[in-house]
């Protein structure tokens, strides 16, 4: 699996870059960057790319995180659609190599990617480690398996859909009826953490999305192709704490 981190917003709520602001004693973009070097080094995510504006930020990127591919977009108020195009642009470029040393081209293939934002300094790594298991579980299951399959955070309560959760710390998307079900029989390829009120970032897209991904315009996200296809989607549930981003100065907390 690999990810991209989606940081090149103007942040034009805030009188200056927000992902420079400090919180919980680092600054914002460093949370999700870190989660994901974490997982990185213990083989869980392969490639890491964060797409991002020249300045400061990228940076400080290239400059202490040498594994992490830092791709720029130079226009971004063509919306956040044309980072996510940015990054998996560079992504695939990978896969389409020609080793020079044996001149054969390069069989890898990237199975899926997860798409993070650097604004939810909240996020914690258990949920992202648990939203990549949750995913990888889904991904090789049958209709059948999904069924009745328990939704449950770590910290307990209710799951993505109100229900009573297990505690388990697995999310596998349940069908109430057959009129839900839409006679789905495949597998489910789209992970994404949640609330009872809301579906947010991280989300995790199976490479058979990729196409349709690139064809986003604007400032449509991931979340379009989500709700376009939310019978092959896993929910993880989450604390709504977060989900939270931090658009506006007084979202920080004061003091950092």
């Amino acid at each position: 699996m690999d990810a991209i981190i989606l940081a090149a917003g103007r942040s034009r709520r805030f009188a200056s870059d927000k992902l420079l602001t400090t919180i919980n004693g680092k600054e914002m973009f460093r949370h999700i960057l870190d989660i994901l070097v974490n997982m990185q080094r213990r083989n869980r995510i392969d490639r890491l790319i964060f797409v991002t504006r020249e300045g400061k930020v990228a940076d400080i990127v290239r400059r202490e995180y040498p594994l992490v591919t830092v791709v720029i977009n130079q226009d971004p108020d063509r919306g956040i659609s044309s980072s996510i195009r940015l990054g998996l642009l560079k992504l695939m470029a990978r896969y389409d190599q020609i080793d020079i040393a044996t001149s054969y081209e390069k069989k890898r293939t990237s199975e899926g990617c997860l798409f993070a934002v650097a604004d939810q300094p909240y996020l914690r790594e258990l949920s992202v480690g648990n939203l990549i298991d949750t995913w990888k579980l889904n991904r090789h299951l049958s209709l059948s398996d999904i069924l009745g399959g328990d939704c449950g955070s770590d910290a307990g309560g209710g799951d993505a859909f109100g229900r009573e959760s297990s505690g388990n710390g697995q999310c596998t998307r349940r069908f109430d009826n057959e009129e839900e079900r839409g006679g789905q029989t495949d597998c489910l390829h789209i992970a994404a953490c949640a609330t009872p009120e809301a579906i947010g970032n991280p989300v995790i897209f199976d490479a058979k999305y990729y196409d349709e991904l690139c064809r986003l315009h604007g400032d449509a996200g991931g979340k379009r192709v989500v709700m376009a296809h939310l019978r092959d989607t896993v929910l993880y549930p989450v604390l709504p704490m977060e989900l939270r981003d931090i658009d506006k100065p007084e979202d920080a907390p004061a003091g950092g």
